[in-house]
């Protein structure tokens, strides 16, 4: 009888030992996928606040594009309304056409590549 009762001791305490291991796994991914989020908002929040910059809304609006997944959220059919991700995409899209333009813009019509080579630098390629 002694040794039955042994035996179920053991067996409590492998049972109770695989509890806690269990809920101490579960317990840690779960804080790092906390973590993981909370970097993410904090990312999120580092990039939205860096958009209202005129000077850096170029540099950070492609990041923005990229953190909010813009490239998947158009190609979804949704006939309702306009979400809030539609709409913080579509002000991202605004920036970076902005930003496309202004490059356009500072892009001579006539660039030097474009021009004919100096003579002394032209051979005969026939």
């Amino acid at each position: 009888m002694a040794s039955n009762e042994f035996t179920r001791k053991i067996v409590f305490g492998g049972i109770v030992m695989n509890v806690v291991v269990v809920g101490y796994i579960s317990l840690r991914r779960q804080w790092a996928l906390s973590q993981k989020l909370d970097e993410d908002v904090e990312a999120r929040q580092m990039v939205k606040s860096a958009l209202e910059n005129p000077d850096l809304q170029c540099f950070f609006g492609n990041r923005a594009y990229m953190i909010e997944g813009c490239w998947d959220i158009f190609k979804r059919d949704n006939l309702a309304e306009e979400t809030e991700e539609e709409k913080s995409c579509r002000n991202i899209e605004e920036i970076m056409k902005n930003c496309q333009q202004k490059i356009y813009d500072q892009i001579p019509a006539q660039t030097p590549c474009q021009e004919p080579l100096p003579i002394q630098f032209q051979r005969d390629l026939r």
